[in-house]
């Protein structure tokens, strides 16, 4: 029964949400609608077969996430989400930049996404927000479409988002950013000069449940390609030390 509710939110939210960035609107949530059938079967399935299965993140063993809205299992966000859930706690004042984790969960935290329309969302470029300090600032396979597939080109624009969001954190605040690998080619090219606390790189060796650490990251690795979204990632987290 949780599946059928949950597949009937995710179907909810895509036609009441409107994404300009992706040009997503009721015609593109029918396309998707009509896969739905095949989706929920495999979702479902893996929910069964791989509930279990886990990855490793820091130290700490996490497990895969299946989730109906975008079809996580087969996607970067199967990793990503559980990443992120690892951050998150009650109370702290967080940020994310992207809608991303309120397709999923419930969380009250602000949220700023320049092209998303969808309740309690602040649409604004990430570099003219402003706001009191931040405990956690979270984001989520956001920042590489920044001045890459934006109308305007900026190629360090990621880069300075990054300085800004800096500067947004509380003492002792923490940032976690995830990147996905072969979106930008100009931020693949300078990401591991980014000044970090830790950097995380994973790398994808199967299509269901086959993501792994490594050290470096393949330089073949495209994005789609062998299998559907990102083939690897970076996950960035960044520590402001009290002043």
């Amino acid at each position: 029964m949780n599946y059928f509710f949950s597949a009937v939110r995710s179907v909810y939210l895509q036609f009441r949400a409107r994404d300009r960035y992706a040009e997503y609107d009721r015609p593109a949530a029918v396309r998707r609608l009509l896969k739905k059938p095949a989706n929920l079967i495999q979702v479902a399935a893996n929910k069964v077969v791989n509930r279990n299965r886990q990855f490793q993140f820091d130290g700490a063993d996490l497990r895969y996430f299946h989730h109906y809205y975008n079809n996580t299992s087969l996607n970067e966000r199967t990793i990503e989400v559980p990443i992120m859930r690892h951050f998150i706690r009650p109370g702290p004042r967080t940020l994310e930049v992207g809608n991303v984790i309120n397709h999923y969960f419930p969380f009250q935290h602000d949220v700023v996404d320049r092209y998303e329309e969808y309740p309690g969302v602040t649409n604004q470029d990430i570099l003219q927000f402003t706001a009191p300090p931040y405990d956690l600032i979270i984001s989520i396979s956001t920042l590489e479409h920044l001045g890459w597939d934006e109308p305007v080109a900026e190629r360090d624009k990621p880069l300075r988002a990054i300085q800004h969001l800096k500067t947004l954190l509380a003492p002792s605040g923490t940032m976690v950013v995830t990147v996905s690998h072969g979106e930008n080619p100009y931020l693949d090219s300078v990401i591991d000069e980014v000044p970090c606390s830790r950097h995380f790189r994973y790398q994808r060796f199967a299509r269901f449940v086959g993501w792994h650490e490594v050290e470096r990251i393949d330089p073949r690795t495209r994005y789609g390609s062998p299998y559907p979204g990102a083939n690897a990632i970076h996950v960035l987290l960044f520590h402001r030390e009290p002043q």
